[in-house]
């Protein structure tokens, strides 16, 4: 078994995950790209954060076995139990016949909110990336998302506070920019006329 905080621990989740997503043809939902993009970008922005191999590793796993039906057992054969668990705790665990949106979300959150702090700072992560696909291709749905991080986010107690302020400050970014944009909308029909 390979060791829990390395880079060959992040090569073999990134070479799995990749294997996992494609075996699906899985695509991001806006622009149709390979969707192994989204954990791969998830895993830079957790880099360049300066964050460890093993949250870079969850990273990369972290849809797997939401999305691509390989179970956390599957997991257990290739991988250390501290990283399965972190890719459990990264998973959604409401179902469909759990209730409407907000039920499901609030069972979802405080799934994230029970997470240890490296399983917190992957969520951040992947919220960050979210909203800037989320923020370029469905602006009705933007507000929705705000809305919903900002609540998931404030239970967050256990990530790092200044990666919970940089998605916090990206939201807020992106709030303001939606704001503009409507007000100039506004401001072109009313010249329109």
């Amino acid at each position: 078994m390979i060791e829990h905080d390395t880079e060959e621990l992040f090569e073999r989740a990134k070479m799995f995950a990749t294997a996992a997503h494609e075996a699906i043809k899985h695509r991001r939902k806006y622009t149709l790209k390979p969707y192994i993009e989204h954990p791969i970008a998830v895993a830079m922005i957790l880099r360049h954060w300066g964050c460890s191999w093993l949250e870079q590793a969850a990273a990369c796993l972290h849809d797997v076995i939401e999305d691509t039906g390989v179970t956390a057992d599957t997991l257990r054969l290739f991988f250390p139990e501290v990283l399965v668990v972190m890719v459990e705790g990264l998973s959604d665990v409401s179902t469909p016949e759990d209730g409407g949106r907000e039920i499901r979300k609030q069972i979802d959150r405080e799934h994230t909110w029970a997470q240890d702090e490296k399983t917190q700072n992957v969520k951040l992560a992947d919220c960050y990336h979210n909203s800037i696909d989320i923020g370029m291709y469905d602006r009705n749905f933007a507000r929705v998302f705000i809305h919903e991080i900002l609540k998931l986010i404030d239970g967050m107690e256990n990530a790092n506070p200044v990666l919970k302020q940089k998605v916090i400050d990206r939201l807020h970014e992106l709030q303001a920019k939606l704001r503009n944009d409507r007000e100039l909308e506004g401001l072109e029909k009313a010249l329109q006329k």
